[in-house]
């Protein structure tokens, strides 16, 4: 991995030096190449004078300065492709280098631009590698954040850890938590989402509501685990501990469920309490 064509601190740390080292010669390096710069001659980068670059030798750039846009330059790196940079320095800081992008993705003049942008922006106190970045994890935030994809990168992973969700659990998560919220997001999740969504839930009946809520939970602990969020809205929500019954079993349902137990039961599952504790469940004591 390499970043702005310098062998990364990681990298250079597996080797022996340390991250503050490689730091240096990381500025070192960038310094020096800015001094090789300014002993050359500016030139109009143009799509001729590009064409016309030399290959840089391994490990070293031979870099052409722009004479229009300070901090504009391009160099043809050894495999022959050019590579367009701006070359600037913020305050109290070392001097730092930026790719822009590889001729035949952009123009000259379509470089040359952005790197005149870059400096307005530098001027207005905005950084705007650092502002690229923050751009980048914002979209990808705004793809893999939403319940809908967060969800489903959810089952998938608890798949791949051979710890599957259960059907059951699984459609609550899929139809209740992501159905009903696909596209909010988990870091921006407010009491309002929550109440409008247990609304909702409500109107189905009140267990549809707890064991949302239960799940919404367990994705959202997913989240924290994962250093996405440090804490949630539905932190303030308590489950119930017991989820009241909210009809009487007809006589039908009553008599199908207990035969099942009983069948379940000489089909060799322990008899006893296991047993016992289902009927009472079925009868709701």
């Amino acid at each position: 991995m390499q970043f702005n064509g310098l062998a990364t601190p990681r990298r250079l740390t597996a080797l022996g030096a340390t991250p503050s080292t490689v730091l240096h010669r990381d500025y070192l390096t960038i310094a020096q190449e800015a001094s090789s710069m300014k002993n050359k001659p500016r030139i109009h980068i143009t799509v001729k004078t590009v064409r016309a670059m030399r290959p840089s030798p391994p490990n070293k750039k031979l870099f052409d300065s722009d004479d229009e846009v300070r901090g504009f330059g391009a160099y043809r790196t050894s495999g022959g492709d050019v590579v367009f940079v701006d070359q600037y320095r913020l305050p109290h800081q070392p001097a730092r280098r930026a790719k822009i992008g590889e001729f035949g993705e952009l123009t000259p003049t379509q470089a040359r631009d952005i790197a005149r942008r870059w400096a307005v922006e530098r001027r207005g106190g905005v950084a705007p590698v650092e502002k690229r970045k923050e751009e980048a994890r914002e979209r990808r935030a705004e793809r893999d954040l939403r319940f809908a994809t967060y969800v489903d990168a959810y089952l998938r992973r608890r798949i791949v850890e051979e710890r599957p969700v259960n059907a059951q659990h699984s459609r609550i998560l899929v139809n209740d938590v992501a159905g009903l919220m696909p596209n909010v997001r988990i870091d921006r999740l407010t009491n309002d989402d929550i109440d409008r969504w247990q609304e909702e839930l409500q109107k189905r009946s009140k267990s549809a509501r707890i064991y949302g809520l239960v799940y919404l939970k367990v994705i959202l602990n997913d989240a924290k685990a994962r250093g996405i969020i440090a804490s949630s809205p539905a932190d303030a929500y308590k489950v119930p501990v017991r989820v009241e019954r909210e009809r009487v079993l007809s006589l039908e349902e009553l008599t199908h469920r207990l035969l099942g137990v009983m069948a379940a039961s000489l089909a060799g599952e322990e008899a006893g309490p296991s047993v016992a504790t289902k009927l009472a469940g079925l009868i709701g004591r």
